[in-house]
């Protein structure tokens, strides 16, 4: 019986960075913190009532929010990359 395969080196930071990301990018949802700036605002009265904020209040991609989606993009690039590295090796 063989022993179960070890998942690729790096996996738990990994994890934890994408993890971290996106409660990031949740928590600036519920920040408030206007004076920071926006890089978009859009109009999405049914987000809006399902986050419970008011719907005239448009929903906004804060530049913390777009660092959350680029890293969350280079963690999945990256996985993918440890799976076939870690596939290349005998």
């Amino acid at each position: 019986m063989a022993a179960p395969r070890r998942p690729p080196a790096g996996t738990v930071v990994l994890t934890y960075a994408g993890l971290y990301a996106a409660l990031r990018f949740v928590v600036e949802m519920f920040r408030g913190d206007l004076s920071r700036g926006y890089i978009a605002e859009v109009m999405m009265p049914g987000l809006a009532a399902f986050l419970r904020v008011p719907a005239r209040e448009p929903v906004l991609l804060s530049s913390g929010q777009l660092i959350s989606l680029l890293v969350i993009t280079a963690l999945v690039l990256g996985r993918r990359w440890l799976i076939r590295a870690d596939r290349a090796i005998p």
